[in-house]
């Protein structure tokens, strides 16, 4: 069996079969999948475990055995994207992998393998099952504590803004040492430099990355015009509607009758300003059920911050690979080559901001600590692939509002080494340090800010990420929902999970609301009544829940998607309010 080859098929959303070569006396291998989603694997479970990437790194290895002989080995889902398997039992010697690129005599014993794994949702053994004419094994599930030694690909660097340096394990020494860009670059590589920032801006805010990579960048077919679906930054096709705006979970579409990826899946909801002029957001929402085959994305209009909703996203980039599930977000600044892989039906958030990048807001008498800290972003080690794509692989620029495709011949993720301070990165939103009031009155919803995109004006911003996380609410003689309102920002809102405390009916996860500039907005009549009548106490407020605001000082233009298309927009939206009733009594005070 050494050397076989085999193509990959999915059978639907449960079974994959590996099929037999033209020659060869070995059966067909077929991959059984765990059960559905929950039940005794518990909540979060993806059926969908292994993708065509998963089987043909995976597979190889065990099929090189020559015999009979069964293979038990328990499965360490420590680490994300590269897994430890550690043999037990009398396993022959020539199927263990020779420990290279890791250090000499650790762990030589053991099999690496990439691909997508999982996070150890439970220690009870359940066992996935491969069935060929010569090979057998089961594998379980276990939390292995003492297999945590992984490639670094699988492995992520703290800090915000912070000089990393970073190479793939597999070639030590490849960044150059005491310059950026030598003659002769170690292993033969190039060096390319991806700038986020003008070259002579402050120190502060000067963003770049050096690239050390198989191939530059500039190897490609001449791009053209691509089809953007739903994208858009026409903010003119349709009328402005100042109405209070809410929308129902954005349907997503059932593959295989009708495949999306993350590009094709973007759709464009509201948006201000324009990309040529490098002012300006756009929020999009994206809806897919397919990964991104053999092609890539990257946006050179402006940054991208991701909010997943439902389903997990495994992202590809330039610097290594993040995953990222719902309740974290991540960020793909301007100019960087990305790829989302999926398990399912997955939806989610974007903000786009056109001219400027996210920072963390200041902190002011706050003091050093606390809202989101630094140290907490995660930022992906290199990874590279040296790989062919004959049929082409497409890349995907989005330029000037618009879509372009390019072919090139190999894959974009050839980057060995890399170091600088522009990279992607991610967020788990739990790590989030929530400050509240603890005396009296509703604070302003500023002190949830996670991520800021600012404006040459103070105080001013473009754009502000804002959540509502699970907290104390303890503040005395206060209506302690959200107060009524009308800003002078523009205010989108999005639910990932649970019950919103302003709203709990109506507003459901994977919908939305967009509030306009002064277009008044805040509890509903049930929430106004049930909060003006409670006894006060130390209470937990929205457990179980993650909430989410887009705010801008730009007022948005909604596209014909959000207002039609779309088929969500729910127009009984402004009754919530209609029960409100006076309680005036000028003899009462």
């Amino acid at each position: 069996m050494a050397g076989l080859k085999g193509t990959l098929e999915q059978q639907g959303s449960g079974h994959a079969l590996l099929s037999k070569p033209q020659q060869g006396s070995w059966q067909e291998l077929s991959l059984h999948h765990l059960p559905e989603q929950g039940g005794a694997l518990g909540e979060g479970y993806d059926r969908n475990l292994f993708d065509q990437t998963m089987m043909q790194q995976l597979l190889p290895p065990l099929l090189r055995q020559q015999g009979s002989a069964t293979l038990c080995i328990p499965w360490c889902s420590w680490g994300r994207q590269q897994l430890c398997i550690q043999p037990s039992g009398n396993v022959p010697p020539a199927l263990l992998s020779s420990g290279k690129g890791y250090p000499e005599g650790k762990y030589s014993n053991h099999l690496y393998v990439t691909g997508h794994g999982a996070e150890p949702l439970v220690a009870a053994k359940k066992h996935l099952c491969f069935h060929a004419e010569l090979i057998s094994f089961v594998a379980s599930w276990s939390i292995c504590r003492d297999c945590i030694y992984i490639s670094d690909s699988a492995k992520y660097m703290s800090g915000f803004g912070n000089e990393h340096i970073s190479e793939d394990p597999r070639c030590p020494g490849a960044l150059p040492e005491g310059q950026n860009n030598p003659q002769v670059c170690p292993y033969g590589l190039y060096a390319e430099q991806l700038s986020g920032s003008a070259f002579t801006c402050p120190r502060p805010t000067n963003k770049r990355s050096w690239l050390y990579r198989i191939l530059p960048s500039v190897c490609h077919k001449p791009f053209k015009p691509h089809e953007e679906g739903h994208l858009t930054h026409d903010w003119d096709e349709i009328e402005p509607d100042p109405n209070q705006l809410r929308w129902k979970p954005f349907e997503i579409p059932k593959a295989p009758q009708n495949k999306m990826d993350f590009v094709s899946g973007l759709h464009t909801l509201c948006g201000a300003g324009e990309p040529r002029g490098r002012n300006g957001i756009a929020i999009h929402i994206f809806v897919c059920n397919t990964s991104m085959i053999n092609r890539c994305l990257y946006n050179s209009d402006g940054d991208f911050l991701i909010v997943p909703q439902q389903g997990k996203l495994l992202i590809t980039t330039e610097f290594g690979k993040m995953l990222v599930e719902p309740n974290e977000i991540c960020v793909i600044q301007q100019g960087m080559r990305f790829s989302v892989e999926v398990f399912g039906e997955t939806r989610g958030y974007i903000l786009e901001v056109y001219g400027a990048h996210f920072e963390l807001p200041d902190l002011g008498p706050i003091g050093a600590n606390g809202l989101a800290n630094p140290r907490d972003f995660l930022v992906p080690m290199a990874w590279y692939e040296d790989r062919q794509v004959p049929g082409g692989y497409t890349m995907i620029s989005k330029y000037q509002g618009k879509l372009f495709a390019a072919q090139q011949d190999y894959s974009p993720y050839n980057v060995v080494a890399w170091h600088g301070n522009y990279t992607p990165y991610k967020y788990h939103l739990e790590k989030f340090m929530v400050i509240n009031a603890v005396a009296f009155d509703h604070a302003d919803p500023s002190i949830f800010t996670v991520l800021t995109a600012k404006t040459t004006r103070a105080g001013v911003a473009l754009a502000d990420f804002v959540i509502f996380p699970p907290r104390w609410g303890v503040a005395n003689n206060t209506f302690r929902p959200p107060y009524y309102h009308r800003n002078c920002m523009s205010e989108f809102m999005g639910l990932i999970k649970g019950h919103y405390e302003a709203k709990e009916e109506g507003f459901q996860p994977g919908g939305g609301s967009l509030h306009s500039m002064m277009t008044p907005h805040g509890p509903d009549a049930d929430c106004f009544e049930k909060a003006s009548k409670v006894k006060l106490e130390p209470e937990r407020v929205a457990d179980g829940t993650m909430a989410f605001m887009f705010e801008s000082s730009l007022s948005l233009a909604v596209t014909k998607w959000g207002l039609q298309t779309s088929n969500c927009l729910d127009k009984n939206y402004y009754k919530c309010w209609e029960p409100l009733k006076s309680h005036f009594n000028p003899k009462c005070k």
